[in-house]
């Protein structure tokens, strides 16, 4: 396919040369483009690059309201639980709230104490941090995290507050698309896990539910949309890993993780 790839891009040379501005690199891609010249996969990353210089930091990444963090007084015991519940590999260290990251501590520097017999130190864990403006560039976000070799930015806003994460992971997905990874069956995702047994992300639409597992949730809660907002209306308020809950009489949900500010993941039993 790179073959390929690289042959319809060496034909768009041309067209790359001449237009001066995104805008008419679209136009020349169009045109040229009439005749089927590229795939779609090969379109989409066209795409995405020259879309990709133009995207900043406050497009993409992780919004404040999703951001999983451990205390800087946390315990060994209560760091492990947190990577646990939410499949991280890298996490922000606060201090008195959200907007005092003190710095990022990895799964890897915590699980590297296992067995040793030593008195546990966050400070001692926790690595520098580097903190972008939500202006700047992915291109100049990708420089930093090269530079510094630490694959993961807090975004700032204009006050200094804490608006967002952004980690390597991220940028890539602005240019090759999706990216899925061990933890994850792809966004909004329904796994059936046998037995009337179904695992679904938090934001999952209850309409779509319904649709897939002949429930009526969306009935029974018609001031929601997503399942996570139909589980924390029942709760009144965020659960926390493990609580069940039942939805309606043949639907039973219990929480699989959950940041604090709302629920991530669930698993419903059905009948």
């Amino acid at each position: 396919m790179f073959g390929k790839f690289g042959m319809n891009l060496s034909r768009w040379r041309k067209a790359l040369e001449l237009a001066p501005h995104i805008d008419d690199l679209h136009a020349a891609f169009e045109e040229r483009d009439k005749d089927g010249a590229l795939s779609r996969h090969e379109r989409d990353l066209l795409e995405n690059a020259l879309a990709f210089s133009a995207t900043t930091a406050d497009d993409v990444g992780m919004p404040r309201a999703d951001i999983v963090g451990v205390p800087e007084t946390a315990t060994f015991e209560e760091v492990v639980k947190a990577f646990q519940d939410s499949y991280h590999s890298r996490m922000p260290v606060i201090g008195r709230d959200l907007d005092d990251v003190k710095g990022i501590v990895s799964l890897k520097d915590v699980m590297a104490l296992v067995g040793k017999d030593e008195a546990f130190d966050m400070a001692k864990l926790i690595r520098p941090v580097n903190f972008v403006s939500e202006s700047m560039t992915l291109q100049r976000v990708l420089v930093i995290m090269k530079r510094t070799r630490m694959p993961i930015v807090v975004v700032s806003d204009e006050f200094g507050g804490t608006s967002g994460l952004i980690t390597l992971k991220d940028i890539l997905e602005e240019l090759l698309g999706d990216i899925e990874d061990e933890h994850e069956d792809g966004k909004s995702a329904l796994v059936a896990m046998g037995t009337g047994r179904y695992r679904v992300q938090g934001d999952y639409a209850l309409e779509d539910l319904d649709r897939q597992l002949g429930t009526a949730l969306g009935d029974a809660f018609d001031d929601v949309e997503t399942i996570a907002g139909a589980v924390m209306r029942q709760a009144n308020t965020v659960p926390a890993r493990g609580e069940s809950f039942a939805l309606a009489s043949n639907v039973q949900a219990t929480v699989l993780a959950s940041n604090g500010r709302r629920v991530l993941g669930v698993e419903l039993k059905i009948g």
